[in-house]
């Protein structure tokens, strides 16, 4: 790698070092010289940027009941069965807020950001301009 594109490679990695993201180094089976750098981001950055990109997390489990109209009745024979595809928990969703994160529906830290919203939250960050 010739110095130039070494000096651009640096300063991209130290902005998102500085931007609180993680770096992994993990060399290839295949080809030594290949490397994979791994981009992770921690709690309090998924937190930051969800408020900063407005998204919409779950507050609390849906309890309403589904009201019967003649719509479900035709669609109940397009579905799949339950016992094939486990229906979803369904919840209420607001624009995240990290000083009313205890309203949100945390219970476990590690699903409540899903993997397209991470990796969405981590492609912006080095867009971002300080």
């Amino acid at each position: 790698m010739n110095k130039e594109k070494q000096v651009k490679r640096l300063t991209f990695e130290s902005s998102l070092i500085q931007h609180g993201l993680q770096l992994e180094e993990t060399r290839s089976v295949v080809d030594e010289k290949l490397i994979f750098v791994k981009v992770h981001a921690t709690w309090d950055v998924l937190c930051t940027y969800a408020e900063i990109m407005h998204l919409k997390l779950p507050l609390k489990p849906n309890d309403l009941k589904e009201s019967d109209s003649a719509f479900n009745w035709l669609t109940k024979y397009f579905s799949v069965s339950e016992e094939i595809i486990k229906p979803e928990q369904e919840f209420f969703t607001a624009a995240f807020e990290k000083d009313r994160i205890n309203e949100f529906y945390t219970e476990d830290k590690d699903v409540f950001f899903n993997p397209s919203t991470r990796s969405r939250i981590v492609s912006l960050d080095p867009d971002r301009k300080s």
